[in-house]
């Protein structure tokens, strides 16, 4: 579990998936998403077991984030193997109304801290669609990240980025 000033950010259970439909079905906050939002209970559900293997498999994965104050989950964010790569990729996904607050770059950062330092993964990539550039500026500005190529992934083009933990513990900005 990862605690921030106002989120607890932790690994997902499968009875997470009642929560978590409310974001993963939601086709705005899944714009960006490569197979858009769930269309079902069941693929949120199974969405969450794939986490939660991801996680138990590797010790780190996608976290459930829980805001502090309500104790309403609000989101995701964490690591996943990104498929048929090498790359460990960040990603987070929050309901609309926590949108524009700063929870994903709170979030994030909390999550490249601990991969840096308590996991000791020696980088970080994201993909980022090319017109999405909130998460751009998110990745970059926010984050650190640095703008590698573009790139194919799941049939689509992309932006690569990548953190090095490196340059983050020579920076230590996030």
């Amino acid at each position: 579990m990862i605690e921030t000033n106002r989120l607890i950010i932790r690994p997902f259970k499968i009875e997470d998936a009642y929560e978590a439909q409310k974001w993963f079905h939601d086709a705005d906050v899944m714009r960006w998403m490569p197979n858009g939002p769930d269309k079902t209970f069941a693929e949120t559900k199974n969405r969450i077991q794939k986490y939660i293997d991801h996680y138990l498999k590797y010790g780190f994965g996608k976290f459930i984030i829980i805001d502090k104050n309500s104790n309403y989950s609000i989101g995701d964010a964490g690591l996943m193997n990104l498929d048929g790569t090498k790359f460990i990729e960040l990603g987070y996904r929050l309901k609309k109304e926590y949108w524009g607050l700063g929870i994903a770059t709170e979030a994030a950062s909390s999550i490249i801290k601990h991969a840096f330092q308590v996991d000791k993964l020696e980088n970080i990539h994201a993909i980022v669609e090319p017109e999405n550039i909130i998460s751009i500026y998110i990745i970059t500005t926010k984050l650190h990240f640095e703008y590698v190529k573009k790139d194919t992934f799941f049939g689509e083009i992309f932006n690569l980025y990548r953190l090095d933990n490196k340059n983050f513990m020579d920076m230590n900005q996030i």
